[in-house]
């Protein structure tokens, strides 16, 4: 029987630059849909109960009033934490979106491989004009799971740490 072997690498698409895009922005638009719908859930269900608490005269009801309100307290900071966390979603969905560009060399090389040198150019569409400061750097790293008896770990290992671009608040 022939043994076969696998390529590692990601196929590299037949054009003359490649183009490395984030996340779309309807992809985030939909994660902000998701959490503002279902925070809206979250705090009609767990709010009117806070304020059948705080209104129903509970200084009346002795003990059993504060084991109600310790039960209410994850449920209402989970709530806060949602409120927060959708707000931060809509925000950073206006922030600029950097577009990663490898040159063709990539291509001819067969994908990126350990030291491998290419130029690499990243363009900003809109709204560059927020940022300060612009630090690029890679950080290489491993992450490896290993069985351990009956337990299985994962294991990270940065191997490289490296300045590309240092732009400090001349951007």
């Amino acid at each position: 029987m022939a043994a076969t072997t696998l390529d590692w690498r990601p196929a590299v698409p037949s054009l003359e630059v490649l183009h490395l895009d984030p996340a779309s922005r309807v992809t985030h638009g939909c994660q902000t849909l998701f959490l503002l719908l279902f925070t809206i859930l979250w705090n009609s269900v767990v709010w009117p109960m806070v304020l059948v608490f705080a209104m129903s005269g509970w200084r009346a009801f002795g003990f059993g009033v504060w084991v109600f309100a310790l039960f209410l307290l994850p449920f209402v900071g989970i709530g806060l934490w949602l409120i927060g966390r959708t707000v931060s979603s809509f925000i950073t969905q206006w922030y600029p979106v950097p577009r990663v560009e490898l040159d063709a060399i990539v291509k001819a090389q067969g994908g990126i491989r350990a030291g491998l040198s290419f130029p690499v150019r990243w363009t900003f569409a809109e709204r560059a004009g927020l940022f300060r400061s612009l630090t690029v750097s890679v950080i290489g790293f491993e992450e490896v799971q290993v069985r351990r008896g009956t337990e299985t770990v994962t294991e990270r290992s940065v191997f490289h740490r490296s300045l590309l671009f240092d732009g400090g608040a001349g951007i």
